[in-house]
């Protein structure tokens, strides 16, 4: 599937340069995938489109919608909804700023991410894909201090990837990464 490599080149990319972007909240990451995909697509000139905070199942308004949903030019957010059309490709996300950088995260707030939602983000993706509402997705955890890494097991459907420090005694950064087609 195109946008599974186009995920994992973005990825790659962030990865090599993760010290120098300072994310806050999940919402930073998201916005910089979103960007990615956008600039591969623009790039190849893919016939496609990509939106944050899709609708993808009827029902209330957030907890139906997808973190980041590519889709055909031809359709739009009321194909998928009616099952006229799948999206693509859909992405979750959640992220957990290293208890480290108390210099910029306020660390009372930590953690962010319950391991629960975590599981809730990938059984969705699964059910988007059962369903028919997404040709393929990933749901995906950035941890950067390992929080949850060390303190849960692993999934059959997961795999840890280990991003490393960084060169920064604030970070230890791994992803949990869950890929389905």
């Amino acid at each position: 599937m195109i946008f599974l490599d186009v995920f994992k080149n973005c990825l790659e990319d962030i990865r090599q340069d993760y010290c120098n972007f300072h994310f806050y909240c999940e919402r930073d990451f998201v916005w910089t995938v979103q960007k990615y995909i956008q600039k591969y697509m623009d790039h190849d000139r893919l016939p496609y489109k990509v939106f944050n905070d899709f609708p993808i199942e009827s029902g209330e308004k957030r907890s139906k919608s997808v973190d980041i949903a590519v889709i055909a030019n031809n359709c739009n957010d009321k194909d998928i909804l009616i099952g006229k059309a799948q999206a693509e490709f859909v992405i979750e996300f959640k992220f957990e700023p290293s208890k480290m950088r108390k210099d910029e995260i306020c660390v009372h707030k930590l953690p962010v991410v319950e391991w629960s939602g975590v599981l809730i983000d990938i059984d969705r993706i699964h059910r988007f894909v059962e369903n028919k509402k997404a040709k393929c997705g990933v749901a995906i955890l950035i941890d950067e201090f390992g929080r949850h890494k060390t303190s849960h097991h692993i999934l059959k459907s997961s795999t840890w990837i280990d991003w490393g420090n960084c060169n920064s005694e604030q970070l230890n950064v791994s992803v949990l990464y869950t890929e389905v087609e």
